[in-house]
């Protein structure tokens, strides 16, 4: 669900009273977000083609160089060079597995069915 979308819910919940009124505003939330959704689908079918061969190379190219780094400064120094890995290609990652499962899948992973958060 689009954060807007899920601010309103939110803030909607907390000033209905009623639970039937309550009920009826996230059906229409949700009509909403699937509105969003299929309108958005067309950038979707673009941007997916790109976003995951960059993921798969950058983190391909990664590990490649942290193994050229660290086998270089391992024979050079005798210690293991860990290269820390970018916060930023994490990020992008993140954001291609919540379009492919979607937000509320991945939040689930990371906080567990009951809310406990494991990592």
């Amino acid at each position: 669900m689009i954060p807007i979308l899920d601010e309103l819910l939110k803030i909607g919940n907390k000033f209905i009273p009623d639970k039937n009124s309550q009920v009826e505003f996230e059906k229409k939330i949700l009509e909403a977000n699937q509105e969003i959704i299929k309108s958005n689908k067309p950038l979707l079918d673009k941007v997916i083609p790109i976003t995951f061969p960059l993921c798969v190379w950058t983190l391909v190219i990664y590990s490649f160089v942290q193994l050229v780094v660290g086998l270089y400064s391992l024979r050079e120094k005798g210690t293991w060079l860990e290269i820390p890995f970018p916060k930023e290609v994490s990020q992008l990652a993140f954001v291609f597995a919540c379009g492919l499962v979607g937000k509320w899948n991945i939040k689930e992973i990371f906080t567990g069915k009951k809310g406990d958060k494991w990592c």
